[in-house]
């Protein structure tokens, strides 16, 4: 895989810019968003993204002043149309490896239960299917395993700041194993291995051997939160740290090597990856040509290139980012705005060595 040269893309303009969130005067509207999909305000700011190559569409969290619908909302790429997969309010949210469906935590109101629920919804229709729960203001995390049959889940403790009872659940079968007492972290592409977190201690459960034990990752100080990959090549992290660069933690091989370095400052939010797991993608921040806002930056890179390319700006705080199941475009959050960029990662030529 290899980066395309993105000039055509940072010479688009917006057509409109909303009134950026930490910056009191309304800002320039000649910053390079991508192009515009749905209505201002489908989506919340800090809502998470995910793109379904089933239906093309990017699903999300509404915003508090909803433009189409309140729930769990998805707007189809090609022609901006919205609808409301669940009206329950979400709080996290992850897509199945075939893109067919969405598997997300709700907090339903006392009339609907007073719970927080883990449901899964097929994207193309049909009934959400409640798949755990756990009493209202208890909080669920969860991860699911490559090969989308082995979901890892916790929900908290009776003080939603302890760890609660950990789960595996066979979704082929509906068989459920216990775990441990903790929050996963990652979960091995065919769901033998998890790791969790359980206090200050990381733990490394085996399925097979229904053991586990202590893991020391190794990760360095100064990097932000990991973002995990768990594949057919081992267990790996993309770290961005506080010098402008995104690492490669490999724990198979033991080794953390740079593979970007920005001319910009990274914010520290983790990096996304993309679906084949050989690019990624990190925010990054500059002075606006006036010198009045900031201008937040959203860059590709490639992983075995070690190069990127700035792919979007705008001065509007920015939220999250994903990439289509392809990798040749990535949507991306500025406020409540959700915008599509060329992200096609060719043509960029690979540094001598």
């Amino acid at each position: 895989m290899r980066l395309l040269p993105l000039l055509p893309l940072l010479l688009l303009a917006a057509s409109c810019s909303s009134k950026s969130a930490d910056n009191p005067v309304s800002p320039p509207v000649n910053d390079a968003h991508g192009t515009a999909v749905g209505p201002d305000h489908l989506f919340a700011h800090a809502s998470q993204l995910v793109w379904s190559a089933v239906t093309d569409e990017v699903i999300g969290f509404s915003s508090p002043t909803p433009a189409a619908g309140t729930g769990l909302i998805a707007v189809r790429v090609g022609d901006g149309s919205t609808r409301v997969l669940d009206p329950a309010t979400p709080l996290q949210l992850a897509l199945s490896p075939d893109g067919a469906a969405v598997y997300y935590v709700v907090d339903l109101p006392p009339a609907d239960g007073d719970s927080v629920v883990l449901r899964r919804r097929p994207i193309s229709g049909g009934a959400p299917e409640p798949l755990g729960a756990a009493a209202d203001g208890t909080p669920i995390t969860f991860v699911l395993s490559l090969d989308g049959d082995w979901l890892a889940w916790a929900r908290a403790g009776a003080n939603p700041l302890d760890p609660g009872p950990l789960v595996l659940h066979h979704l082929s079968t509906g068989d459920t194993l216990e775990v441990g007492v903790g929050s996963p972290e990652a979960i091995a592409p065919d769901g033998s291995q998890v790791i969790y977190r359980s206090g200050s201690a990381l733990r490394l459960w085996v399925r097979a051997t229904r053991s586990e034990s202590d893991v020391v990752l190794g990760i360095p100080a100064g990097t932000g939160p990991p973002a995990w990959r768990w594949d057919a090549n081992g267990l790996r992290a993309l770290l961005v740290d506080v010098n402008r660069q995104v690492k490669l933690f490999n724990y198979p091989l033991g080794t953390i090597t740079t593979v970007y370095t920005s001319p910009l400052d990274l914010d520290g939010s983790p990096a996304i990856w993309s679906p084949d797991g050989l690019a990624g993608a990190v925010w990054a921040s500059k002075p606006a040509a006036s010198g009045t806002y900031t201008s937040h930056v959203l860059e590709v890179f490639d992983i075995g290139a070690k190069v990127g390319v700035p792919v979007a700006s705008g001065v509007e705080e920015h939220g999250a980012a994903t990439f289509s199941s392809d990798d040749s475009r990535i949507a991306q959050l500025f406020g409540e705005r959700l915008y599509v960029a060329n992200a096609a990662t060719t043509g960029i030529p690979v540094p001598a060595r």
